[in-house]
């Protein structure tokens, strides 16, 4: 595991609207620290600073919050709230871990091998967009990579075919379909088919 990113944060000691939209003026964005059993903490993070790290360690990495009051946290990212107009980063959730306990956590699922495919009129359907594994915090990659180069039409991927990451598991059925690869002609033909028949 690589050394974790550190973000410093504000403790928020205010959480009056006039206050909070300072904050935001000033570059913040507000968010919250939770931890099991525990109070949730009020922070505000400097969004440029929080997209470095995300950059830098990507979005499932482990993180420290360093607080003016000499605390530190260790956290992970839990949710990223963003305005759906102005694309900018509303609230942020941060999950306290230990790197010695298990968790459960989303990862993405990226294909590779899809241009090669592509050359063949092949195209690759997927059912999810990410897997749920377990494992330690800091096991837990930003997504699962998966070569679909050597699929040919017609076939499927189940989940038992997918290798996971040293260390992760996953409650996932073994004999669900993941992926399906379709001919893009005969995929065509079928959408031509339809609209015959809306047309008639």
């Amino acid at each position: 595991m690589q050394d974790m990113s550190i973000i410093n944060v504000e403790l928020r000691t205010s959480t009056k609207k006039g206050d909070n939209n300072l904050l935001k003026r000033n570059g913040y964005s507000l968010g919250n620290i939770v931890g099991k059993g525990e109070d949730s903490i009020a922070i505000a993070v400097k969004k440029d600073e929080f997209r470095k790290a995300i950059k830098k360690s990507g979005r499932n990495a482990v993180f420290e919050l360093a607080a003016p009051d000499n605390q530190k946290y260790t956290v992970m990212v839990k949710e990223i709230h963003v305005d759906p107009i102005k694309r900018d980063i509303e609230h942020l959730d941060f999950q306290v871990v230990s790197l010695s306990e298990t968790i459960k956590q989303d990862v993405a699922i990226k294909l590779t091998g899809t241009k090669f495919l592509e050359s063949k009129d092949i195209l690759v359907t997927s059912s999810v967009d990410f897997i749920l594994v377990e494992g330690f915090p800091q096991d837990i990659p930003d997504e699962i990579e998966v070569d679909v180069s050597k699929m040919e039409a017609g076939e499927s991927m189940q989940f038992s075919d997918i290798k996971l990451p040293k260390g992760l598991t996953s409650s996932i059925d073994p004999e669900q379909n993941i992926l399906t690869a379709v001919h893009l002609k005969s995929r065509r033909e079928d959408d031509e088919d339809v609209e015959e028949e809306e047309t008639e």
